[in-house]
C-alpha cells in the first residue's frame, strides 16, 4: 500500500468508530457510504474531495437544480458535475475540495452532510 492508500483506510477506520457502525466502506482508492433523507445521495470520499452523487441518471435541469439548493445549503463551494458510467447514462455529482482537512475536519463535515441527508 502507497502512503494515500494508508491515510484512506485509516481515515475510513476512524469515521466508522467516531460513527458508532460500520458505515463506511473503503473501496478502490475512495470510501462509500449512502445517506437518505427524502432523497438519498451516495457520499464518495477521498483526501482531495467530497462528493455527492445522485443515484439515478439523466436528471432534468429542473430536478438539478432543486438537488444543487439542498447540497448548497451544506455548503456553497460545491460544485456539480457529470459523472457518465456509458453514453447513455449521465450522474449528477457534487464535489467539494477537502485538500488539507483533518481527520476531525473530514468528520465534522461528514456529520454536517449527514445531518441535513437524514
Amino acid at each position: 500500500m502507497n502512503d494515500k492508500q494508508d491515510k484512506l483506510k485509516q481515515l475510513n477506520e476512524h469515521l466508522n468508530r467516531e460513527f458508532g457502525a460500520k458505515n463506511f466502506e473503503l473501496a478502490d482508492g475512495y470510501i462509500f457510504s449512502g445517506f437518505v433523507k427524502k432523497i438519498h445521495f451516495e457520499l464518495f470520499v477521498d483526501y482531495d474531495k467530497i462528493g455527492l452523487k445522485y443515484p439515478k441518471p439523466n436528471l432534468s435541469e429542473s430536478k438539478i437544480s432543486q438537488l444543487s439548493s439542498i447540497v448548497f445549503e451544506l455548503d456553497s463551494r460545491f460544485k456539480r458535475r457529470d459523472y457518465n458510467t456509458t453514453p447513455k447514462n449521465k450522474y449528477s455529482i457534487w464535489e467539494i475540495d477537502i485538500k488539507g482537512f483533518s481527520e476531525s475536519e473530514i468528520e465534522k463535515f461528514i456529520k454536517a452532510i449527514g445531518k441535513i441527508f437524514t
